[in-house]
């Protein structure tokens, strides 16, 4: 009884597409405009930045990211909020609506560390086979320290945005908004694919 009162979201079949078409049209066009103004990385300078530029470049990377990905939660908060508001037997709170419960704190720390030593482990045995086959390929790491050493904050900024910012966003979005949406309208298996 209590799995099925959460998995019900009170948003229609037609008002998911609705959300899915006006976030997700409007992001890929930006992206495709932004892709196309960007500079390429190898006319990139090897020079450090002063710290000046840095910070600066750092938070104009934070505001982009914030901005950016705050469009995904546009529409799942819009329309959680409007049915809390005209729903007064549905007590759930916006969260609840968007799937947020409960969870086991300690278990989620430690499946997050496992996967992260699962992950670090990983990359040293592909970093191991690049080199012992002496492929001409880097490593993302290998990417991220380089660029590190030319604009640090810069790059902690893009760090934290592709680790905390990104996929909460996307999550809410995809996971909450658009599934649970499409899930009340259509049959699991083709909500799935969606």
């Amino acid at each position: 009884m209590l799995k099925q009162k959460f998995d019900n979201v009170p948003w229609t079949t037609k008002q998911t597409f609705n959300g899915i078409f006006f976030t997700l049209i409007p992001w890929i066009a930006f992206t495709i405009v932004s892709s196309l103004f960007s500079t390429s990385t190898a006319s990139q300078s090897t020079k450090p930045l002063n710290p000046q530029a840095d910070i600066a470049n750092a938070v104009v990377t934070l505001i982009f990211s914030l901005v950016v990905y705050s469009a995904f939660l546009i529409a799942p908060f819009f329309y959680a909020r409007r049915h809390r508001q005209s729903a007064i037997s549905d007590q759930r709170s916006v969260w609840q609506m968007l799937g947020f419960r409960r969870f086991n704190v300690g278990l989620a720390i430690l499946l997050v560390l496992g996967s992260l030593v699962v992950i670090i482990l990983l990359n040293q045995g592909y970093s191991y086979l690049i080199t012992t086959f002496h492929l001409n390929l880097q490593t993302n790491d290998q990417v991220v320290l380089q660029r590190a050493k030319i604009e640090p904050i810069t790059t902690y900024a893009s760090l934290f945005t592709a680790v905390f910012i990104a996929p909460f966003c996307e999550e809410i979005f995809f996971r909450s908004f658009s599934f649970m949406g499409l899930k009340n309208g259509m049959q699991p298996a083709v909500a799935d694919r969606s």
